[in-house]
């Protein structure tokens, strides 16, 4: 039998775990701010010229997937597409931090009715993503596709599977009644012209210095085998203006159906 001292004891609250928890959960909001922040810093700049050269291609009233939208900032930079241009986007990601961070800043710019960013696994998020679209007021065709546009900024040389990745996605986009792809997979990423040897090993290290995952290096001809290994039609393939253009890299958009 226990004293009514060490039953004092055990009844009070274990003062010690509850504040090493709340140190950790403060810690956890302050990383998350961070990482976001570092992201939109390094990012927004490049990635904004590149979704105005996706944003402005689309149809009018176009329901757009975004593959890897990150924290959204360079959505939200371009407000005045998506409100011009009556879009909506339906935004996915793998990082809970910038996901966390993107419905914030969604909801600040008051635009929870065109865009919505989401923690999904594209791989298998299928279903998770069609529920998405329902949600924005989507009806699927008679194929089953769903969206007007799939597009991967900068998120291309993240994928691990990128041939099945392509394959998954012209599923999800809508067809025209004679068959034909109504709308098209866009995708813009840097690709190596030249690769000094020590890049290969220093690109995937810089995701320890700044939180954000780079992916591997890509080179043209290796980009352009893949979308023939997809079946998919290249549309267009050309360097973004305005965008990284050097002898060693550059910047494209790449539209397929």
């Amino acid at each position: 039998t226990m004293s009514p001292e060490n039953n004092a004891v055990l009844s009070k609250p274990y003062y010690s775990f509850n504040y090493a928890s709340a140190i950790l959960h403060q810690f956890s909001i302050y990383y998350c701010k961070a990482k976001s922040f570092i992201y939109d810093v390094i990012i927004l700049r490049m990635t904004e010229k590149w979704y105005r050269a996706v944003l402005e291609r689309v149809d009018d009233g176009s329901i757009v997937l975004d593959v890897g939208v990150g924290t959204g900032g360079a959505l939200l930079r371009c407000r005045d597409l998506v409100t011009s241009k009556n879009l909506k986007v339906i935004g996915i990601d793998i990082d809970a931090a910038y996901v966390e961070a993107g419905k914030l800043s969604i909801q600040d710019a008051g635009l929870a009715d065109r865009i919505s960013i989401d923690l999904v696994d594209f791989y298998q998020g299928s279903e998770a993503v069609l529920d998405l679209a329902k949600q924005m007021g989507v009806t699927p065709d008679a194929k089953g596709g769903f969206v007007d546009a799939v597009y991967f900024s900068g998120s291309f040389s993240l994928l691990p599977d990128p041939v099945n990745a392509l394959k998954l996605a012209s599923t999800m986009v809508k067809e025209k009644g004679d068959g034909n792809k109504k709308g098209a997979i866009y995708i813009t990423q840097t690709y190596q012209r030249k690769t000094p040897f020590f890049l290969p090993y220093v690109k995937p290290l810089l995701k320890y210095a700044t939180t954000i995952d780079f992916g591997q290096l890509i080179r043209e001809e290796d980009v352009l085998k893949t979308f023939g290994e997809s079946e998919l039609e290249v549309v267009q393939h050309q360097v973004i203006p305005g965008s990284v253009d050097t002898r060693f890299q550059a910047a494209y958009l790449s539209i397929l159906r």
